[in-house]
């Protein structure tokens, strides 16, 4: 990651793992202190509810509040990620089985597993792992 900070002289920064999983954490609570992460719960638990057009929107808009730090990571370290691809990397990082996102973002379970499987080749194997290894649900 290059940065000019405040002296407008580029410095290369690097992740490490543990960067990587703190940010990826504090994203998470963040979002799931909102009411956004309340509608995910009433989806999950809620048995016959499901998620009105502005519910999504809400989700997806607070997705993108909590995640935009993120986010930049990703499009660091990965090659042309969608709004989609990102979306999809951070129902992973909130532990949302494929089911639930796809009644969260809209997206067919068939097109999330294809986007995790594209950002498999383009982004860092640490990167991917963090966000789709094996503690992840999906």
């Amino acid at each position: 990651h290059a940065s000019s900070g405040t002296s407008g002289k580029q410095i290369v920064v690097g992740y490490t793992k543990k960067d990587l999983e703190t940010w990826s954490d504090i994203c998470a609570r963040q979002f799931k202190e909102g009411d956004s992460w309340k509608l995910v719960l009433q989806f999950v638990h809620g048995g016959d509810h499901y998620l009105t057009r502005v519910e999504r929107q809400a989700i997806v808009h607070d997705l993108n509040v909590c995640f935009t730090d993120f986010y930049e990571i990703l499009l660091a370290e990965g090659q042309k990620m969608g709004q989609n691809d990102k979306n999809v990397a951070a129902g992973y990082c909130l532990g949302l089985r494929v089911d639930v996102m796809e009644e969260v973002l809209g997206i067919a379970d068939t097109a999330i597993r294809a986007r995790k499987s594209r950002m498999k080749s383009r982004l860092p194997a640490d990167l991917y792992e963090l966000i789709f290894g094996t503690h992840a649900k999906g």
